[in-house]
């Protein structure tokens, strides 16, 4: 399954010619944890790794906006993302990462600004969401 989707994923993207099809809000949020991490000099995640706990966060903004998203539109099961990566032995939440509460919250809020796509995050931002929604899911996972 894992191959067919990546084989099906870089086919998509050869034929948009861009990552559009495979990058969302989980990659702009990996990306912007790794560039806080080398502009203050620490060491950050594997990069697939933090798409993995980044998209465990996304399907939980995906749930908390269901009432805008299209109809038919299936939202991401949180719950089996997150078992998924603990039987691969990966990390679910950005704090088992060691991003730290600070930086979580400011990734929500700024990651959008990463590359220009519409993603959840531009979805939140649009809808006047955005700043609660960071307050919630920060909280959600750093208690």
């Amino acid at each position: 399954h894992l191959m067919e989707a990546l084989v099906l994923s870089g086919l998509a993207m050869g034929l948009v010619g861009n990552s559009r099809p495979a990058s969302g809000a989980e990659h702009h949020l990996a990306h912007f944890w790794e560039v806080r991490a080398l502009a203050e000099g620490k060491e950050h995640p594997l990069h697939g790794e933090s798409v993995g706990t980044a998209t465990v966060v996304s399907a939980r903004l995906y749930s908390l906006m269901r009432e805008f998203l299209p109809a038919g539109f299936e939202i991401p099961d949180e719950g089996l993302i997150a078992r998924l990566l603990g039987r691969a032995g990966c990390a679910a939440s950005p704090r088992d990462l060691g991003i730290s509460r600070d930086v979580f919250h400011e990734s929500l809020l700024h990651a959008m600004e990463i590359r220009d796509r519409y993603t959840i995050l531009r979805l939140c931002d649009e809808r006047g969401t955005l700043c609660a929604l960071a307050e919630a899911v920060t909280g959600s996972f750093y208690g």
